[in-house]
């Protein structure tokens, strides 16, 4: 009888080891999930391949992390991982912070800083910008975003379209490619190829614009074209190759077309400008021809070359200045007949 009870107490403290061994294993389980710090850990178990509701960690070596959430986790042939319904909270710099989300994620490389995303991607900041667009690969390291998928980009005032896209997040620049079209604010722009920096601070969304080929920018005030590029800020527009500003003043439009227009922009609107090389102005039923043009406030002068069409004759002068609030015309230099309304200054 004795001997019996000992050996029932023996089995009994053998079950209550066990279970208290059993009791630390899930406590430090726990305690190990719930505890994720900044040191390259992985959340996800490689024995089995499926996984719901679980949240996979990677981090860097200075803490600057990102979290991917998922629905569910594959592990893929090539030992890379599959995310369905993924959402990814990363951060661009100190103080703005990303989230990308699509319906299909795979990861390119073990730590996923590179991903493949397919399906309805959406990626946001938290200043405003917003992208969408049906694959994307992005890496996290290098904070870059691209795909040749058709996308759209609003931001505040902004919002773009185009057929490819490459975006460094890190910069605040993203380049559009193939029927790269939009609007910013309310004026119209497109092009082949659009390079936009967005501003930082401030009403704007856009700090500089650089529209490559066959390009327009068409404002409330004016319309501007080049078939090499035009680059765009707040306060300058230049134009390369067939350049064409068109705008009005006081009811009547002007066109002017040369090799190169630079304009100095207020509120706007075009208050100073510079035409280079093939000039050529019309208005009304004038034309106006020569090397190099300038036009502030309300006179636009003409140089070097010059010569003045209109129904009453051909006029030819070295030199040509056009009121924009009379069209009234002074010549100097002049060789050819002079018609009434244009006075010779010699």
């Amino acid at each position: 009888m004795h001997r019996r009870r000992s050996k029932i107490r023996f089995i009994s403290s053998i079950f209550a080891a066990f279970a208290v061994f059993v009791g630390y294993l899930v406590v430090r389980s726990v305690l190990t999930m719930k505890d994720v710090t900044p040191k390259n850990e992985k959340v996800f178990s490689s024995d089995n391949h499926t996984f719901s509701d679980i949240t996979y960690k990677v981090y860097n070596n200075g803490a600057k992390g990102m979290s991917l959430k998922s629905s569910e986790v594959q592990k893929v042939e090539n030992g890379s991982l599959s995310f369905k319904k993924l959402v990814s909270n990363f951060r661009i710099s100190e103080n703005k912070r990303g989230t990308i989300s699509a319906d299909r994620t795979f990861a390119l490389d073990e730590a996923a800083k590179q991903c493949k995303f397919i399906g309805n991607v959406k990626l946001s900041t938290d200043d405003g910008l917003s992208i969408r667009t049906d694959l994307s690969f992005v890496d996290f390291d290098k904070q870059t975003a691209r795909g040749n998928s058709p996308v759209s980009v609003i931001q505040n005032d902004m919002e773009l379209r185009a057929n490819q896209y490459d975006f460094d997040l890190m910069h605040q620049i993203f380049t559009l490619i193939d029927h790269a079209e939009g609007h910013i604010k309310q004026d119209l722009i497109n092009a082949d190829k659009l390079i936009i920096e967005l501003a930082d601070i401030g009403n704007q969304s856009v700090k500089k614009v650089n529209a490559i080929g066959n390009a327009l920018y068409k404002s409330e005030y004016y319309s501007i074209r080049a078939t090499k590029c035009i680059n765009y800020t707040p306060d300058n527009v230049d134009a390369y190759q067939n350049a064409n500003l068109v705008y009005s003043r006081n009811g009547t439009n002007y066109d002017i077309s040369a090799n190169h227009i630079f304009g100095k922009l207020k509120a706007n609107k075009v208050e100073r400008a510079k035409m280079m090389g093939n000039l050529v102005i019309k208005f009304r039923d004038s034309v106006i021809y020569g090397d190099e043009g300038f036009f502030q406030g309300n006179i636009l002068t003409v140089v070097d070359n010059v010569s003045i069409l209109n129904p009453k004759g051909k006029i030819i002068c070295d030199k040509a200045e056009l009121n924009t609030t009379t069209n009234d015309m002074k010549i100097y230099n002049s060789k050819g007949m002079i018609s009434k309304g244009i006075s010779d200054e010699k």
